[in-house]
């Protein structure tokens, strides 16, 4: 299970816990990750990554991706997708079509 909240520091961290076990396994700070980010306002998680919707420190929306398997630790991210239309976005969602084999974002 994932959870992302903003910290007593005001410091984005996304938490890692499993949930079979009700055991915490690590804090990751998403601030030191993501510099250039105001808002943490969604998350999504799929087999291969971590997607996050944000809001940057211009006030634009955007999602940013990291990896599952290393847990956003180290700096393997892909680039930031700006959503320079988008306003008050609440969610995003993945999904992977196996035809195509891609994932795509709503």
């Amino acid at each position: 299970m994932y959870h992302i909240y903003l910290n007593r520091n005001g410091r984005w961290t996304l938490l890692k816990n499993i949930l079979e076990k009700l055991v915490h396994v690590h804090d990751f700070d998403l601030t030191n990750r993501f510099p250039d980010i105001r808002r943490f306002i969604y998350l999504c998680v799929n087999e291969k990554t971590i997607n996050f919707l944000v809001q940057m420190d211009n006030l634009s929306y955007g999602v940013v991706f990291c990896s599952v398997t290393n847990d956003c630790i180290t700096n393997e991210k892909l680039k930031l997708i700006e959503l320079p239309r988008a306003q008050q976005l609440l969610t995003i969602y993945s999904a992977f079509i196996k035809s195509l084999n891609q994932d795509f974002f709503y």
